[in-house]
């Protein structure tokens, strides 16, 4: 399997103010993974799991401010003498021991040629738990597997390259686009869960194998809810999290999650999740201009599951309808939005919202509204094959300063004014045009 992270994690090995890296990110996304994976360039590789090696939770708690001490009882306990300068040191599952976070920054300060990287699961609400090291430390988050990778997994490095530009897309003949459709269908269903994509790929694409790596997957999800939420909280955030697939792309209402609870319970079951980053939230804005999130109204948003994968495993779809989930507006919307997020610099987590203009007779939103290098990015998403613009055409009539916008389907390439069609596979030609 070859992730796109691993060129980030080259570059972030080669700075010459390279500071401690934590890897960020939902659970099974693969960070484990990913960073023995990179360990491989390196000469020496110590992994540190503090859910398998209590023992050393002692020291980090004790001489988190102190690394030297660190390295020393590493050394010991690892029976291997460390080469400061061409280790690369991972400390996993660092929610178990906080301390692990704030002895980042020391390492930073007091052995700054040493490669670290930590990385654990839920490390927001630790996160949110201490005095964090802000500018001692480097950011990373990593996602499911995008669409891109779904492709490299599956060896079809062709068509990456056919959709790398935007003159590619132009070009690009009926045969490809039918076979790519095809494959972006497929991934509706399987989603970019490395285990998932993995079982697909070796069971010879079956869906039925891989339908299993996800129900277990989100029994996971759903038995972490115990990690970070009260007894009190679990009922929410299980309604909640239930509730995502039946109001994708469409406004939160409380009353659509459940009429009988209280909305500031729900709101903070969705917080929750949030933070656990299964679910992802794109507010509203007027988008008058950048940043967007100026202009953010916190009391609209949309909420997304994580995964489109498992999105579609909780909608329990019929074999019978498996063949036309890309002609589905609300997974469509999904598939953007987690696409878009799976290409964010390494350092900052990615904004996207929503734009709605709720006049009578003269309603219009765009699905999601971005920036790229201090430029809004309109982008409106269709399942089927209707290309008329009104959202978009309103938008740009409102918003002058904004020199193009966009929309995704699952038809060809076409410009229409300052209005590009995209297929929906693009979404990483879009991106390296913009960025």
């Amino acid at each position: 399997m070859r992730r796109l992270s691993l060129i980030k994690l080259d570059e972030w090995k080669k700075r010459t103010r390279r500071k401690p890296l934590l890897l960020r990110g939902a659970r099974q996304v693969g960070k484990t993974w990913l960073v023995r994976e990179h360990a491989k360039t390196y000469k020496q590789f110590i992994e540190v799991n503090l859910e398998e090696r209590h023992n050393l939770i002692a020291t980090f708690k004790e001489h988190y401010g102190d690394p030297q001490t660190i390295v020393r009882v590493l050394e010991v306990e690892f029976n291997e003498k460390i080469d400061l300068d061409s280790v690369l040191l991972f400390f996993d599952e660092v929610q178990i021991c906080k301390e692990t976070l704030l002895a980042l920054r020391y390492f930073k300060e007091k052995l700054p040629q040493v490669h670290v990287i930590a990385a654990g699961s839920l490390l927001e609400f630790a996160i949110s738990e201490i005095s964090f090291p802000v500018g001692r430390v480097d950011f990373m988050y990593l996602f499911p597997l995008n669409f891109e990778e779904f492709l490299l997994a599956l060896r079809r490095d062709d068509l990456v390259e056919r959709i790398s530009s935007f003159k590619e897309i132009r070009g690009i003949d009926a045969h490809a686009h039918k076979i790519l459709i095809k494959l972006l269908n497929d991934y509706f269903l399987v989603g970019g869960m490395p285990e998932v994509v993995s079982e697909y790929v070796n069971s010879q694409s079956s869906i039925v194998a891989s339908g299993a790596i996800k129900q277990n997957l989100l029994s996971n999800i759903r038995e972490d809810f115990y990690k970070y939420a009260s007894r009190a909280k679990i009922e929410y955030v299980r309604k909640v999290f239930d509730s995502i697939p039946v109001n994708l792309g469409r406004k939160i209402k409380y009353a659509n999650i459940d009429r009988e609870s209280k909305s500031r319970d729900l709101l903070a079951a969705i917080t929750l999740l949030r933070d656990a980053g299964i679910v992802y939230l794109v507010h509203h804005s007027s988008a008058n201009g950048v940043p967007i999130s100026s202009e953010c109204d916190l009391t609209k948003f949309k909420a997304y599951v994580h995964d489109v994968g498992l999105c579609v495993k909780m909608m329990n779809v019929g074999k019978e309808n498996w063949q036309s989930l890309i002609n589905k507006g609300d997974l469509a919307e999904q598939f953007v939005v987690q696409e878009l997020l799976s290409y964010t610099r390494e350092a900052s987590f990615p904004e996207l919202f929503y734009w709605h203009r709720e006049a009578k007779s003269a309603a219009a939103e765009v699905d999601v509204v971005t920036s790229f290098d201090g430029k809004i990015v309109p982008i409106e998403v269709k399942s089927g094959g209707n290309l008329t613009s009104k959202s978009l055409g309103v938008f740009l009539s409102e918003k002058k300063a904004v020199e193009a916008a966009y929309k995704l389907s699952p038809q060809q390439f076409r410009q229409i004014g300052k209005i590009f069609m995209l297929p929906l596979y693009a979404i990483k030609a879009l991106v390296a045009e913009l960025d």
